[in-house]
């Protein structure tokens, strides 16, 4: 691919810890791990978060260790593939074992018995980062699962024993004011907790559209990089847009 000129980022924010710009999905697959790796060492992100349980968490693990990255979340996934831990709770499995995406909504998550299996398997996932190469400096979810109404309490609870960082809610209006005032409740419990990894979590979208009101605030920027197969662009999979010129802004 062409190469790509960085010197439009806006590095000051970087460099003053103001703008996280983090990379979801690092080990799910080669060419995201490529496009990832290429952008954090063009400065194009200066984040990732970590999926243990994906076919690309070895070759993950492996730049990681080449380059010296040391700012890895956890990206805890419960929504694809299989369980890693013993978790015995087939409700919340397809036939075939691997996870049911429309479970995480089920109020069975408040009977105690089952919170106690998914929080085993998150930490699993944390510990099996912990133990293959460093502990995460803060935890996120595939799917903004974490921020569900009955993983959520979950995850804080996961949060606050290791005293770990978690991702916010998306800060921005989508066309639901119970959508809106729910994430704005959820964020709270996160703030007044002392967990937040930054003071407002932004799409690309949210981002280039409300940058002038949040440059004083440290932002969470949530991209997903992913080299087309002929690698003659890296893409955002989320957004589905050019990443670099998204990337590349003032």
């Amino acid at each position: 691919m062409n190469e790509i000129k960085t010197n439009n980022l806006n590095a000051n924010f970087i460099e003053n810890n103001n703008l996280i710009i983090n990379a979801d999905d690092f080990g799910k697959d080669k060419l995201i791990n490529e496009a990832i790796v290429y952008c954090l060492n063009n400065n194009l992100i200066n984040s990732t978060s970590l999926m243990v349980g994906e076919p690309g968490f070895q070759e993950a693990i492996s730049s990681i260790n080449n380059f010296g990255y040391k700012n890895i979340g956890l990206h805890v996934n419960l929504t694809e593939g299989k369980p890693l831990s013993t978790f015995e709770a087939d409700c919340f499995l397809q036939e075939n074992g691997d996870w049911d995406p429309n479970k995480v909504w089920s109020p069975n998550l408040l009977k105690k018995e089952i919170s106690k299996k998914f929080e085993a398997e998150i930490v699993f996932q944390l510990e099996k980062m912990a133990d293959s190469i460093l502990f995460p400096n803060h935890i996120n979810s595939h799917h903004h699962i974490h921020t569900t109404p009955f993983l959520f309490p979950v995850f804080l609870k996961v949060a606050l024993k290791f005293k770990i960082k978690l991702r916010l809610c998306q800060s921005y209006y989508e066309n639901s004011y119970f959508k809106y005032y729910y994430r704005v409740g959820i964020n709270q419990i996160i703030k007044s907790n002392r967990l937040a990894f930054s003071d407002s979590f932004e799409s690309l979208n949210s981002w280039n559209s409300r940058k002038q009101m949040l440059r004083a605030k440290k932002i969470e920027i949530m991209v997903h990089p992913m080299f087309l197969q002929d690698y003659s662009k890296i893409i955002d999979s989320w957004e589905n847009v050019d990443l670099i010129e998204q990337l590349c802004f003032e």
